[in-house]
């Protein structure tokens, strides 16, 4: 956490505060080497690794690619859909699987009227509560860090698809503004 803190402040620490993001087949490679407990599943790896701040819980749009490790997301063989209505599919290369898109809930911008937001303050209140209690449980050792990790372009391309979206930037203009 002083690393962090130092590096903010413009201040040189002993080394780079360290942060690695690992794809989820590693991860799990690298708890089982290292025997991390189920019940640190979380936060052990990092810690081990050296990491200098912890990453609270994702909020968003982008949350949907963590959904092909939800069950109570599948909604089909190898079908996941998240809050959003974006439907997600593993895909396996082997070493491991990454999440893909299956379907994007406003593929027919026809759709766009009729579709159902979720509760913004309610992803934003379990954000919330997820990080409070990161702080209150970690916050004394490492630096928390909040996930919103996607901006407003990724969540029009992952409700409408990159082709589509990019296509309303250039023909339909108005309604890419809208869903922006």
């Amino acid at each position: 956490k002083e690393r962090v803190l130092m590096a903010l402040g413009h201040q040189e620490p002993d080394r780079v505060p360290l942060d690695v993001w690992l794809p989820s087949g590693v991860g799990r490679v690298l708890h089982e080497m290292l025997a991390i407990p189920e019940s640190d599943r979380a936060y052990g790896l990092p810690k081990r690794l050296g990491h200098d701040l912890l990453k609270s819980p994702m909020a968003g749009v982008c949350e949907g690619f963590g959904s092909i490790n939800h069950p109570e997301r599948q909604i089909g063989p190898n079908l996941f859909e998240d809050k959003f209505g974006i439907q997600w599919r593993k895909a396996d290369y082997g070493h491991g699987a990454y999440c893909e898109f299956a379907a994007h809930p406003l593929a027919d911008p026809r759709a766009y009227d009729a579709y159902v937001w979720p509760d913004p303050l309610g992803a934003a209140r379990t954000a919330i509560e997820g990080c409070k209690a990161l702080v209150a449980s970690e916050g004394a050792s490492y630096a928390i860090m909040g996930s919103i990790p996607c901006t407003v372009f990724e969540s029009a391309w992952y409700l409408r698809g990159m082709e589509a979206f990019l296509m309303d930037v250039v023909s339909n203009r108005d309604f890419a503004e809208e869903l922006l």
